[in-house]
């Protein structure tokens, strides 16, 4: 008996440990499972980390834009942005002392741009820089005509003839 006694311990410990075997190799592929799964999961947290960054950029790629496109068309006058654009040039002549009048205006229809005719008086110092705002304004303007002569008065007096073409004109 001594012997079957003897043997029992060690049957214990080969149960124990084919036991101990079977959950270490069954734990061991839940672990190797739940790691595949978390690669998986990382890399579609990865993909859309990516995506929000590429949106983040575009986003901004966007607002710079818009900044360059109001700088842009800010030189153009729309067809419906005329009046805007005559108020200005005779606050411009208003702003160095002359006194502006817009005489004619015409789209020339199709894409040959906007034309328009006024007629500034004043000193010749106020005609002057009043010539000079238009040139420097910020629509590309075309002269087409000027036409600067002293007035038949006591007080030193000039008008001006002007007509420009803008070039920037977008119907």
């Amino acid at each position: 008996m001594r012997s079957a006694l003897s043997k029992l311990p060690l049957l214990i410990s080969f149960i124990f440990l084919a036991l101990s075997a079977v959950v270490f190799f069954s734990l061991y592929r839940a672990v190797n499972k739940n790691i595949v799964l978390a690669e998986g999961a990382e890399a579609v947290w990865q993909k859309e980390m990516s995506r929000q960054n590429d949106i983040k950029s575009l986003q901004n790629s966007i607002r710079l834009i818009d900044k360059e496109k109001e700088e842009l068309t800010a030189h153009f006058i729309a067809s419906s942005d005329v009046v805007p654009l005559l108020d200005m040039l005779e606050r411009l002549a208003r702003e160095v002392g002359a006194k502006g009048e817009i005489t004619f205006v015409d789209n020339g229809g199709g894409n040959a741009g906007l034309t328009v005719s006024l007629r500034a008086a004043g000193s010749f110092e106020s005609i002057y820089k009043f010539i000079r705002l238009l040139e420097n304004s910020p629509y590309e303007l075309e002269f087409t005509f000027l036409d600067l002569k002293k007035l038949d008065t006591k007080t030193p007096s000039w008008e001006a003839s002007i007509r420009v073409k803008l070039l920037t004109f977008a119907q």
